[in-house]
């Protein structure tokens, strides 16, 4: 995808910085889990720790908050980008980030996505929808 393309479907969908203890799992065995570190109606963008290789094949994913009575199941997604974002010292592991957009999903997902997003993220462009 071109960046300004990139930049378009963007800006469609304001991003917001989510809880601390917001977290993405991905399916079908959870090897990756990340923290989330922003998310819109048309996907999210987590950071997560990995030994020099991007994601695998995955293209599933769930979100869950810590701690609460929130699990946001089975959301099909493709990957966007997926870069690494920092080093960790003394070892071979890196901190990557990774965005995706969210593909087809149902009519209840997007239901409790909206729901998450009014609930567990911040932001003054919430109160305006």
């Amino acid at each position: 995808m071109t960046d300004t393309k990139k930049q378009v479907e963007q800006g469609k969908h304001k991003q917001f910085p989510v809880t601390k203890d917001t977290f993405v799992a991905l399916k079908p065995d959870y090897l990756e889990v990340g923290r989330v570190i922003n998310i819109s109606m048309a996907g999210l963008t987590f950071s997560y720790m990995a030994d020099g290789k991007p994601l695998g094949q995955s293209s599933i994913l769930d979100i869950f908050l810590v701690g609460r009575n929130f699990h946001l199941r089975d959301l099909p997604f493709r990957t966007i980008s997926d870069v690494i974002s920092d080093r960790i010292p003394f070892s071979s592991a890196k901190m990557r980030k990774c965005t995706v957009q969210f593909k087809d999903l149902t009519s209840h997902q997007m239901f409790q996505l909206k729901h998450f997003i009014q609930n567990h993220t911040s932001g003054d462009e919430k109160s305006k929808r």
